[in-house]
């Protein structure tokens, strides 16, 4: 490097120096940055999302109860969830209904030596749902009228198939309800109610004229055949739907059929049975907004204990009642088929098992 080019340099440092030093005094003075500086949006980091209730998994408590708060209902479903997918609830069964593999013996055992009460029920079982195990049982293969029994299994084609959050019809053609009391008289052709408030009243009233809405709705011949279909898949091979209210004496079934239909509902369909112990609903007609309020028909319905179930009556069948109740914190289900006293003959059946079982 020449000394012109020594110079050159010299004289360009100090130049540099001395105008980083004006700058730095007039920023200071005024606090003003030379240049502001701007984050976008794309640019700033997001903030922190709040879990959803679905991304939230909460340890509960083992469900060994199945009394009425034992059993927790999604009002709700996420809207992004399949629709049709009803049967779940926040809460199953499952952990009840897993028989004990560490044991050989029945869950319950004999404590007293009572015989079982005379009854003039043409078929009747006392069964732990839990292990299968049967403690009473009358005429276990006698196929009989399923009157509104039928109303489980037409709620299961239901949960499996429909969405409940989409109105239901109420046909032209009303048909009696053999069992059903005076309010069940306000269903009008042409009214539309919520699936959800369909499934209410055909399981609490047993409203013959909801079980064929939803039949309607699904298309009648496929809905039917869809409940032989479902019937068969439990191993009802004794069972025939002939329409999916009962109404039909056609409609038949057998105590053992109905203790794995029972079964089903137990495990896979909670919300069958919330709906069921219910001592009441209330239902909303869409087009006028008008509230009706149904009392169970079930006297069980409200009672402790009483996990839900369902009755039945036609002229063919006499009285049908399918109850599950909880003893001992296991669920312990009576059915009795063709009796004039479905409510008596349950009540004591259920009262000598819990007086000679632990």
């Amino acid at each position: 490097m020449n000394s012109f080019h020594k110079i050159f340099f010299v004289g360009v440092v100090i130049l540099s120096i001395a105008l980083g030093s004006r700058f730095n005094d007039t920023s200071g003075a005024n606090g003003i940055l030379p240049t502001s500086i701007v984050i976008s949006a794309a640019d700033e980091k997001p903030p922190v999302k709040d879990p959803s209730p679905d991304e939230i998994v909460q340890q509960s408590a083992p469900n060994n109860s199945t009394t009425p708060n034992s059993i927790k209902v999604e009002e709700q479903p996420d809207a992004s969830k399949n629709q049709n997918d009803n049967s779940k609830t926040i809460l199953d069964n499952s952990a009840l209904l897993k028989a004990d593999q560490s044991s050989e013996r029945d869950a319950f055992r004999r404590t007293g030596s009572a015989q079982a009460p005379d009854i003039q029920a043409q078929a009747a079982i006392v069964a732990d749902l839990k292990t299968g195990q049967t403690y009473f049982e009358s005429n276990q293969n006698l196929r009989w009228p399923t009157a509104s029994l039928t109303k489980l299994m037409t709620a299961i084609m239901v949960l499996k198939n429909m969405d409940l959050s989409k109105p239901v019809k109420i046909g032209d053609t009303l048909s009696g309800d053999g069992e059903a009391s005076s309010s069940a008289s306000f269903f009008k052709p042409g009214d539309a109610y919520s699936g959800n408030d369909v499934l209410n009243t055909m399981l609490v009233i047993s409203k013959n004229e909801a079980a064929e809405a939803f039949a309607n709705a699904y298309g009648r011949d496929d809905f039917i055949a869809g409940l032989n279909k479902l019937a068969g898949e439990l191993g009802m091979n004794l069972t025939n739907f002939s329409d999916p209210s009962g109404l039909s004496v056609s409609n038949q079934s057998t105590i053992a059929d109905f203790q794995k239909l029972a079964m089903d509902v137990y495990q896979n369909y909670p919300k069958i049975l919330e709906i069921t112990r219910k001592k009441s609903v209330t239902v909303t007609e869409l087009n006028s907004k008008k509230r009706t309020t149904l009392l169970n028909i079930n006297i069980f319905a409200g009672a402790s204990g009483f996990v839900g179930g369902k009755t039945g009556y036609t002229d063919e069948a006499d009285g049908n009642l399918l109850s599950i109740f909880s003893y001992e914190n296991r669920p312990v289900l009576v059915i009795v088929l063709g009796t004039a006293d479905r409510f008596g003959e349950t009540s004591r059946l259920l009262q000598w098992f819990k007086d000679n079982f632990k």
